[in-house]
């Protein structure tokens, strides 16, 4: 009959809750890091694009201290043009991010990622807008409970997809219904 060295097998499980242990450290600084860049891209995405009024107001400064005129400052985007500011017109952003939620929940579709739903603020509202203006905005809408996520694809809550179907069905049988002279 074999003898089994238990201190032998304590040892190696000693040293698997070792390795175990600094795993999950690794892991919570890895955490941490990506929590920081989350923030870091949050503020860029607010403070990038300087509003209009920021920059008559820049301009007005800058001609009252020098005789120069002031060019607006926009941030730089890399590879690419200047990044042009969010027109005072359009919505606000989680508000346009809800309605491309919805009109993809209309369409049948559970969920966009951050790229579709910026396709579609491009084509119903904001042609010049960037995905980074949109992507912060839609994590911290999940962070905050206002969408669900499932890996790359947000969407909305079940209750607002129901409530978007139905009214989808209600427009189509609305336009269905019209008289042609209408």
């Amino acid at each position: 009959m074999a003898t089994v060295d238990v201190a032998a097998l304590q040892a190696r499980r000693a040293q698997m809750d070792a390795e175990i242990q600094r795993h999950r450290e690794a892991i919570a600084a890895l955490e941490a890091k990506r929590d920081e860049l989350d923030i870091g891209m949050r503020v860029i995405a607010e403070y990038a694009v300087q509003t209009p009024e920021s920059v008559s107001i820049e301009a007005e400064e800058a001609q009252t201290t020098t005789d120069i005129p002031a060019a607006p400052i926009k941030a730089p985007r890399r590879g690419s043009a200047p990044r042009e500011p969010k027109p005072d017109s359009v919505p606000a952003m989680p508000e346009m991010i809800r309605e491309a939620l919805l009109k993809a929940h209309q369409r049948g579709k559970l969920g966009l990622k951050p790229i579709e739903i910026t396709d579609y603020i491009q084509e119903h509202y904001w042609a010049g807008c960037p995905p980074e203006a949109v992507s912060p905005i839609a994590w911290r809408m999940w962070n905050r409970g206002e969408l669900v996520k499932n890996e790359s694809h947000y969407s909305l809550h079940t209750g607002e997809r129901t409530m978007a179907v139905v009214t989808g069905l209600v427009d189509n049988v609305m336009s269905a219904t019209r008289r042609p002279s209408e």
